[in-house]
């Protein structure tokens, strides 16, 4: 999309003003036409669900885009992340934990 001056932007906003007025008389006046438009309805079975997974899993090993992702996310995050893990920090992140008294 461009910048335009006023003028442009008022005459391309009244040409579609124009075309939706239009575009509505039509619908409204011509009921014929919309019947035309209704769609086919189709029927699933079987060989079309194995048809699309076959074609899925075709696709799955092709783009493998979210290990690729996993590959390279996960170390960064191993790095970056705030101290080593370990249990007590785990428990300490769900509980709290006072020591025992002696």
């Amino acid at each position: 999309m461009t910048i335009r001056n006023p003028v442009e932007w008022g005459s391309e906003t009244f040409r579609q003003g124009t075309h939706a007025v239009n575009t509505g008389g039509h619908a409204i006046y011509h009921q014929e036409d919309i019947n035309s438009l209704v769609p086919k309805i189709c029927r699933i079975d079987t060989a079309d669900l194995r048809n699309v997974i076959r074609k899925g899993l075709e696709d799955f090993g092709v783009y493998r885009t979210d290990v690729i992702f996993l590959c390279l996310i996960y170390p960064v995050v191993g790095l970056v992340w705030p101290g080593p893990p370990s249990a007590a920090t785990c428990c300490n992140c769900c509980f709290r934990w006072r020591p025992a008294s002696r």
